[in-house]
């Protein structure tokens, strides 16, 4: 089976709330995106898109096709956020998923740092 290395910088990360969902793929290692994105402050969780110059920090996972799906759900692909290939600070190419580019997110909190466990104290997210 396929597998595939996906970005994450929000709720699926270690210790966040909806990290279950990757339960069994395995973390490969914390990461920053090249300088090339804005993260956005949605409530509950972030988006990023990719406007801007700010580093996205998360962790990047190994997972297979089963839990692809699974993010997909989630993350709502295609209609919500858009699964895509984005680069990281040491130019590999990974999976993410950004802000659909239709949806309106002009009046939304910019998170400057990035990282969205900083902005939240290393605390949890609310389930989704």
């Amino acid at each position: 089976m396929k597998k595939i290395k996906l970005f994450v910088y929000g709720s699926l990360m270690s210790e966040m709330s909806n990290n279950y969902i990757l339960k069994g793929s395995d973390l490969l290692r914390e990461a920053k995106t090249k300088g090339e994105y804005t993260m956005i402050d949605m409530g509950a969780f972030p988006a990023i898109v990719q406007e801007g110059y700010r580093k996205i920090k998360g962790e990047v996972y190994i997972i297979d096709q089963h839990t692809l799906e699974r993010v997909d759900f989630l993350e709502g692909h295609p209609y919500f956020y858009k699964r895509q290939m984005i680069k990281l600070e040491n130019g590999e190419q990974v999976v993410a998923y950004l802000l659909n580019d239709d949806l309106d997110n002009h009046e939304k909190d910019i998170v400057a740092t990035g990282d969205w466990r900083e902005k939240h104290g290393g605390k949890q997210c609310h389930m989704i």
